[in-house]
């Protein structure tokens, strides 16, 4: 064995280098969702969807159109949950549905 291959036969499996350090993957601050109540829901449902374009886009109680970063929550016209009959259900801002169901009517 020559001087060149025992060099090579002891050199450690790494070129010599000290190993690297792992990298942590960086956690976001802030949550995937707007808002904390909106964490299992999709963006839009097709009952909401279907309620906007029966509505054309605007909220049943004031009558103002809905824009982005809105929140929309369906309303039963009768407050019977079980019935889903659309004739039963309207979009309304999640601020006029506090107001409707607190009995407040400003209109």
């Amino acid at each position: 064995m020559n001087l060149l291959t025992s060099a090579i036969a002891t050199r450690p499996p790494n070129g010599g280098r000290q190993p690297r350090a792992k990298r942590r993957r960086l956690q976001s601050p802030m949550p995937p969702y707007a808002f904390p109540h909106q964490r299992n829901q999709r963006a839009t449902t097709g009952r909401k969807s279907r309620l906007l374009k029966q509505q054309a886009n605007r909220c049943d109680y004031y009558g103002l159109e809905f824009i982005t970063g809105d929140i929309l929550e369906v309303h039963h016209r009768d407050r019977n949950r079980a019935n889903n009959a659309y004739a039963n259900l309207a979009l309304v801002h999640g601020h006029c549905h506090d107001l409707i169901h607190a009995g407040t009517q400003y209109l």
